[in-house]
């Protein structure tokens, strides 16, 4: 286990992992009566030993959500309610200007926070959840409009409804979940773009794509839930997906995360802080000895070097982004 990095003042709210290995972090502390917030951009050695940050920048609020929207560009989400695309250099440490760090586009339709971002394969799509009940999904860099607005309707109409995740399984399906426990897949193929719905009974906090036919969740109960979403594609709108489900036995479930390729394995991050691994296979879940001291606020996992086991990453509240070797 190696701590690759301490905020020092700021809690780290999300990660990210591009395919080259790039690691970006988005970041926010309380100062007085707002956030304000940092994105990070770092480059991990082959080892997972270390990282060093290549680039960085200020924000004026802090930031929830961050996602990788293509080569040099990040997509993060904030506070008061913006989702922003920003373009970084990726050289030399302090080699990129200013301008390279300045927003592709900003998005400002969100009523309330924006809790998760996420993009789509390809790059041409982005999505963005928010405390409001929105989806919002955007042409990635465009200074425009969304071009489709997804409402999570709560089933009481004085309850609030809150987007907790989204994730992409391609590039015209994208799923979501709720702080009502409801995970939702839409077809943006069609204008009736719900396709098909699980309940998990209780709030759900994180979503994970397996394939374009799977997808797994994690709730506040602390379970993870694995959802085949070919259950769900009979042609009736808003059909129930079957579910296969295992009780961590530790707190909510905060982050989720697939590791790709190789054998299928899950990894999950707990409000307790603490790390658990389950086997998609088989559901067989274990623990991963203990790397946060509070709340465990994302995970993903570093590309592995020739011959080398695959390294997890999680950052949390506790301001610390560290590296797990993982068998």
């Amino acid at each position: 286990m190696s701590e690759l990095l301490n905020t020092k003042h700021q809690h780290i709210e999300s990660l990210d992992v591009a395919p080259d290995g790039l690691v970006a972090l988005a970041t926010s502390s309380l100062t007085g009566e707002v956030w304000d917030g940092r994105l990070v951009v770092l480059r991990c050695a082959a080892d997972a030993a270390r990282a060093e940050v290549i680039a960085s920048v200020e924000t004026e609020v802090g930031n929830a959500a961050v996602a990788w929207a293509g080569p040099g560009l990040v997509a993060s989400g904030d506070d008061a309610g913006n989702v922003t695309v920003w373009r970084f250099g990726t050289g030399a440490a302090g080699a990129a200007g200013d301008e390279e760090r300045l927003p592709v586009a900003v998005y400002s339709e969100h009523d309330q926070a924006v809790t998760c971002v996420a993009c789509a394969p390809g790059g041409a799509r982005l999505a963005s959840g928010s405390a409001d009940g929105t989806v919002r999904v955007w042409a990635c860099g465009a200074a425009a409009q969304a071009e489709r607005c997804l409402q999570h309707k709560p089933a009481e109409p004085w309850l609030e409804c809150g987007v907790a995740a989204a994730a992409w399984l391609s590039a015209e399906l994208l799923s979501t979940c709720d702080e009502e426990g409801k995970v939702r897949l839409w077809d943006l193929r069609v204008p009736a773009a719900v396709r098909a719905v699980a309940r998990e009974g209780c709030g759900s906090g994180c979503l994970a794509p397996l394939d374009e036919t799977s997808l797994a969740s994690g709730t506040r109960a602390g379970d993870v839930a694995i959802h085949d979403l070919r259950s769900g594609s009979g042609g009736r709108a808003g059909q129930h997906i079957t579910s296969r489900r295992v009780s961590l036995g530790r707190g909510a479930v905060r982050c989720l995360s697939a590791r790709p390729g190789g054998a299928p394995l899950a990894a999950a991050g707990h409000a307790d802080g603490s790390l658990s691994l389950v086997d998609l296979s088989t559901l067989a879940a274990r623990p991963v000895p203990a790397a946060h001291s509070d709340v465990v606020s994302g995970v993903g996992w570093l590309p592995p070097s020739d011959g080398a086991h695959a390294s997890l990453l999680s950052c949390g509240w506790d301001k610390r982004l560290v590296a797990t070797e993982v068998q």
